[in-house]
């Protein structure tokens, strides 16, 4: 009666863990094919505004949002923003494709003589006290801007 017990036991546990593992594998490839039509979304995601590039960041599963306007005309910017990235700040700015101060952003890497970097007609700045600065580098740095 034991050996009966024991094998309708064993069975039992082999019946268990052959539908866990189908389980985990079913999950698993579900997750991968997730990620992947998240990454074909992101990577054909216009952006056309700082509106967009807050989208774009939260897209690729970081929290943004648009905390203040900045004064871009006072720098030559057509638009900008101050930003929080993951609970850190940082600042965007949108310029005409023939302004001045972009075309010396591209140069010197500066603006307002602090570190700044640009994708299309954006620029980056106040970034780099963010934990997770090298992140919201990539991020930036990754999307294609339609302007």
């Amino acid at each position: 009666m034991n050996k009966v017990f024991t094998l309708i036991m064993l069975s039992f546990l082999l019946l268990l863990s052959a539908c866990g593992n189908e389980a985990e594998k079913n999950k698993a490839e579900s997750g991968t094919d997730k990620s992947n039509k998240e990454e074909q979304v992101t990577d054909s995601f216009p952006v056309e505004s700082i509106e967009d590039i807050v989208e774009y960041y939260q897209r690729n599963g970081m929290t943004a949002e648009i905390m203040t306007d900045k004064h871009a005309d006072i720098i030559g910017a057509k638009e900008g923003a101050g930003l929080k990235i993951n609970g850190q700040t940082a600042e965007i700015y949108e310029f005409d494709p023939s302004s001045e101060t972009l075309n010396t952003v591209k140069e010197t890497n500066t603006l307002l003589d602090r570190h700044a970097v640009y994708n299309g007609n954006f620029v980056l700045m106040v970034y780099e006290d963010n934990e997770d600065s090298d992140e919201v580098l990539s991020v930036f740095q990754s999307f294609k801007s339609k302007k």
